[in-house]
C-alpha cells in the first residue's frame, strides 16, 4: 500500500489547495503529534475547513480527529503568532516534497514550511527565513534545523521536471541498475510514474539501463515530455486503485497506462481523494494499535495466569508435604520429645554438640528409639530421619 505523497503527487496537490485557500484565515491550530497539526480555517465565501499536515501527507480533511484537551507549547505559540493571518500563497521548492504556505498577519509575514519526509516536520519562518518555531529540532552535516537558525533546504533531489535531455541519457548509460529503479532513484520519478514511462515507451522495466540503444533513449525521453505534460497540466482524473476485495492500495492524480486494467474509485478532485485515503489508512492503523495493544494485554495476562497456576501448584506441593511432615512428627511424638530431651541435658552438662552426636550415634547401636532418629545437629536445628 502506498504511504506517502510522491512529489508529483505534492505538486498537484498544491495546485488545489491554492486554489482553494487563497485569503483563507487561520483560525486555531492543534498539534495532534509530534509532527501532526490540525489547521482551522476560515475559507471567504466557502466557510470553515481543516487542513491536516502529517509527516506523509496533507490535506483538507472532512475525517474528525481528536484533539487534546490541553493545547501544546508548540501549537500555543503557533496561536499566538498566526491566529487570524491569511494565505496568500502555497508553494512547492524545487520538485521536492515540501510545501510552503506564505502567511500575512497585518504588515507581519511569515512562511510555514511542512516537510513531509524523514519523519516530517513544520517549520514556521520569518520573512528574513530565520526559524521561529519548529516540531523538531534536527542537525545534519549540509543543515541545522533550530530556533534562531537560518532556514536551509536539504541537497535537491534529482528534478524529473527539470532534466536536460544530455543529461538523462548519460544517467541511463552509466546506471547499474534496472531501468524502472534508474528511473525512479537517478531521475526523480517514483514508482508508479517510473513505469508509466517505461510503459509508454514500450520498453521493459526490468531491462538494464545501461543496455538501451540510441533509439530506446529516445524514446524514453519522449515519454518523460509526455509525462511532463501531463503533470503540468494537471488534469487530474484522481481515483484510488482497488485491490480484489475493494479495498484501496493507491492513490494517483491521473489515469495511467499501468493501472488502466485495475479496479478503481474515482474522485471529483486529487485532495478528496487524497483525504479519504490517508484518513482510513490512518483509522486502519489505529485500530491494528489497538489490536495490537489488546494482543499484548491477552498475552500479558495469560502469562500472570500461567504464573499464578505454578505458584499454586508450588504451594499445593508445599502444603502435602507439610501435611506429611506433621503426621510424621505426630506419630513419632514420644521419640522426637525423647531425643530433644537427651540433647537438652547434655548441653546443661556441657557438651559439645559433637561429644552429643557421638553419644547418640552409640545409642543408635544399642537400639534407643530416639537415637534411631537422630540424623544430626545444626547450630540450633536438629535433624531428624522419620
Amino acid at each position: 500500500m502506498k504511504q506517502s505523497l510522491s512529489s508529483v503527487d505534492v505538486y498537484v496537490l498544491v495546485k488545489e489547495l491554492l486554489k482553494y485557500l487563497h485569503r483563507a484565515r487561520i483560525d486555531k491550530i492543534y498539534q495532534l503529534g509530534v509532527s501532526n497539526f490540525k489547521f482551522k480555517l476560515s475559507v471567504p465565501l466557502k466557510g470553515g475547513a481543516e487542513l491536516v499536515v502529517t509527516p506523509s501527507y496533507l490535506c483538507l480533511s472532512n475525517y474528525s480527529r481528536s484533539t487534546p484537551s490541553t493545547p501544546t507549547p508548540l501549537a500555543m505559540q503557533l496561536r499566538k503568532l498566526l491566529s487570524g493571518a491569511r494565505i496568500v500563497n502555497i508553494t512547492q521548492p524545487g520538485f521536492e516534497r515540501i510545501v510552503e504556505i506564505e502567511l500575512e498577519k497585518g504588515d507581519v509575514k511569515y512562511r510555514l514550511v511542512l516537510e513531509l519526509f524523514g519523519g516530517g516536520n513544520v517549520i514556521l519562518l520569518d520573512k528574513n527565513n530565520k526559524i521561529l518555531a519548529l516540531a523538531k529540532s534536527r542537525r545534519w552535516k549540509h543543515r541545522i534545523l533550530k530556533v534562531g537558525e537560518t532556514y536551509n533546504y536539504p541537497p535537491p533531489a534529482p528534478d524529473p521536471m527539470s532534466i536536460k535531455k544530455e543529461e538523462f541519457g548519460s544517467i541511463l548509460l552509466h546506471s547499474n541498475k534496472k531501468l524502472a529503479a534508474s528511473l525512479a532513484v537517478e531521475v526523480g520519478l517514483t514508482g508508479d510514474y517510473a513505469e508509466e514511462v517505461c510503459a509508454k515507451a514500450g520498453l521493459s522495466k526490468e531491462c538494464n539501463a545501461s543496455s538501451l540503444s540510441p533509439q530506446e533513449i529516445e524514446k524514453l525521453w519522449n515519454s518523460l515530455l509526455e509525462w511532463r505534460d501531463m503533470v503540468k497540466n494537471a488534469k487530474t482524473e484522481a481515483y484510488h486503485v482497488l485491490d480484489g476485495k475493494g479495498n484501496a492500495i493507491n492513490v494517483l492524480p491521473f489515469e495511467l497506462l499501468v493501472t488502466s486494467t485495475l479496479p478503481k474509485k474515482i474522485f471529483s478532485s486529487f485532495n478528496e481523494a487524497v483525504d479519504e485515503y490517508f484518513s482510513t489508512l490512518e483509522k486502519s492503523e489505529e485500530i491494528k494499535h489497538v489490536g495490537s495493544k489488546v494482543e499484548e494485554e491477552g498475552k500479558r495476562l495469560r502469562r500472570r495466569r500461567e504464573e499464578q497456576k505454578r505458584t499454586l501448584e508450588k504451594m499445593r506441593a508445599e502444603e502435602e508435604y507439610c501435611r506429611r511432615a506433621g503426621d510424621l512428627l505426630y506419630q513419632h511424638k514420644e521419640e522426637i520429645e525423647e531425643l530433644f530431651e537427651v540433647i537438652r541435658k547434655a548441653r546443661r552438662k556441657g557438651m559439645s554438640d559433637k561429644e552429643i552426636t557421638a553419644r547418640l550415634e552409640e545409642g543408635k547401636g544399642k537400639g534407643i528409639k530416639a537415637a534411631k532418629l537422630f540424623r544430626c545437629l545444626k547450630r540450633e536445628k536438629i535433624v531428624v530421619d522419620i
